[in-house]
């Protein structure tokens, strides 16, 4: 290469001088390498170790680390860094304890909790957990159920919800209850309770009923 300033060779001695070697500025005034025909080394220098046996895409102990042509290494036992940036990808992890705050975290597979205490803490406005079942003790629950219990009361009856009853077992609010066979022991219409432990021979007039049938006979409010 040709430049208008050329420096002459260094006056100190190194391991890896080339007396080849020069400096030089070009037009712009940058400094280049003029030419090195030649690197020196040491045949003993401890260096060449670093570079013995390399494979690219693979870490050596005490060799220099080289990445494969996909940019990847592996190999590495113990990594450690203030910041990592990017994906972890590993199906085995025992040594991770902590993730710090993640803004979000996708499993492909299961999670499983070991030992004793272990617990899901979710916090925060308008945190949930989306899933179809849920189960405890090896036993599956829907959770397409848990809308049916959305607004429900306990003793009394809500459209499109489950039945609860009170801490008496009462509920109320029924408006009509089909079944093949209704079982019970006391009848009440208002405040006044009708006995019904016995089998029904006659129905007290009292006892407001527009219509009963037993079979296909209609049966009158005051007689069998």
């Amino acid at each position: 290469m040709s430049s208008d300033f050329s420096y002459p060779q260094p006056s100190f001695q190194s391991s890896i001088y080339n007396p080849a070697f020069y400096l030089s500025l070009d037009s712009s005034g940058y400094l280049t390498y003029a030419y090195a025909q030649t690197l020196y080394l040491r045949k003993d220098d401890y260096r060449m170790d670093y570079l013995s046996g390399v494979i690219a895409g693979t870490a050596l102990y005490s060799k220099a680390l080289i990445l494969d042509s996909s940019g990847n290494i592996s190999g590495i036992n113990r990594f450690g860094a203030s910041t990592i940036t990017g994906t972890l990808q590993t199906g085995f992890q025992p040594n991770k304890t902590s993730l710090g705050s993640l803004s979000g975290l996708m499993i492909d597979g299961n999670l499983s909790f070991s030992g004793s205490s272990r617990s899901i803490s979710i916090t925060g406005t308008s945190s949930y957990i989306d899933c179809r079942e849920y189960r405890q003790s090896g036993t599956t629950y829907d959770l397409g159920l848990l809308e049916y219990i959305n607004g429900d009361s306990f003793g009394t009856a809500t459209p499109n919800t489950f039945l609860l009853c009170d801490s008496s077992s009462n509920i109320g609010g029924l408006s009509s209850v089909t079944a093949t066979t209704l079982s019970c022991t006391n009848l009440r219409q208002g405040l006044t309770y009708y006995d019904l432990s016995t089998f029904i021979t006659y129905i007290p007039t009292s006892l407001s009923l527009n219509d009963l049938s037993m079979g296909s006979q209609p049966m009158e409010t005051n007689q069998l």
